[in-house]
């Protein structure tokens, strides 16, 4: 399994359980070693909870597995063509 394999196998296993339970939802919109970006969409689009969920579950997630990484997590509408994590 590869790192952005096992990132987004995390994500989905950790993150995507708590986020849901708020009625949003997590895209992974890039998933590479140097650049991981995430978007938060329903409850979280534009909710002032939105840097609490990336400074304490996302980013922990993300440094875990890929350490270099740089974390971009947007908010807003469902990205078109995308799928959240499930």
């Amino acid at each position: 399994m590869s790192d952005t394999d096992a990132l987004i196998d995390e994500l989905s296993r950790i993150a995507v359980p708590l986020i849901t339970i708020d009625a949003a939802e997590l895209y992974v919109i890039t998933a590479t070693p140097s650049e991981v970006h995430l978007h938060l969409s329903g409850t979280y689009s534009g909710c002032p909870g939105r840097e609490f969920v990336e400074r304490s579950l996302l980013a922990p997630i993300v440094r875990e597995i890929l350490p270099k990484a740089t974390l971009k997590v947007t908010t807003g509408a469902r990205p078109p063509g995308r799928e959240p994590l499930r």
